[in-house]
């Protein structure tokens, strides 16, 4: 009974969830649609509209998932990535290396 006069009460008005322990981190520069369209399964590229969010997964080179995010595409050139509140010093350094290793301008 609790559970569903919780879920009426955000359908019919708000919730709010504390995300203040994800990691949150930018990836920026000209080329920063292609370099998160490679490290993000979800299309990343110019199909996407500015200011929608994807929930994606960032995957090893066997395709082994890592971590699960939410990816909100600013603009052409600017993604916000929100992770794992467990991961985000990984995350965010795994992407760095993937940027570094493909040599995207971002």
């Amino acid at each position: 009974d609790l559970v569903r006069k919780e879920v009426e009460a955000v359908r019919n008005g708000a919730g709010v969830f504390d995300q203040s322990y994800f990691g949150k981190f930018f990836l920026e520069g000209p080329e920063a649609a292609e370099a998160a369209d490679w490290v993000c399964t979800a299309r990343m590229d110019e199909s996407r509209k500015a200011g929608s969010i994807a929930y994606t997964a960032l995957c090893n080179a066997k395709g082994g998932v890592m971590a699960d995010l939410t990816v909100t595409k600013f603009s052409e050139n600017s993604f916000y990535f929100v992770t794992g509140g467990t991961t985000p010093t990984h995350d965010l350094r795994w992407v760095q290396d993937q940027v570094e290793k493909k040599g995207f301008k971002a």
